[in-house]
């Protein structure tokens, strides 16, 4: 497993950490296989809550998709992050 990306972030308008993270799985016995997580937690006293879950479980070779944080801010000044992400390299989206 490879951890593509993980970051601590202070989700507004939350002061509590959540942890965002973007995770693969080559499958080395299935040439171009890879299987794909990400998730987003937030820390609750000594434990943490799974705020969204994403997997993918390839297929084949072409049927690859990964999803990676790109950034978060206020976009539209009302007091809430939105979280960015890119989709297969290709695709922006807010998706929280």
């Amino acid at each position: 497993m490879t951890v593509d990306k993980l970051e601590r972030a202070y989700l507004l308008p939350s002061r509590i950490p959540s942890l965002i993270g973007s995770f693969s799985i080559d499958v080395s016995e299935q040439e171009g296989l890879v299987h794909s997580l990400f998730l987003i937690v937030t820390k609750k006293g000594t434990k943490y809550r799974l705020d969204l879950l994403w997997s993918k479980i390839s297929r084949g070779e072409t049927d690859n998709e990964k999803m990676q944080l790109i950034d978060y801010a206020d976009l539209f000044g009302d007091g809430n992050d939105k979280i960015v992400i890119e989709r297969n390299s290709s695709q922006w989206e807010q998706i929280f």
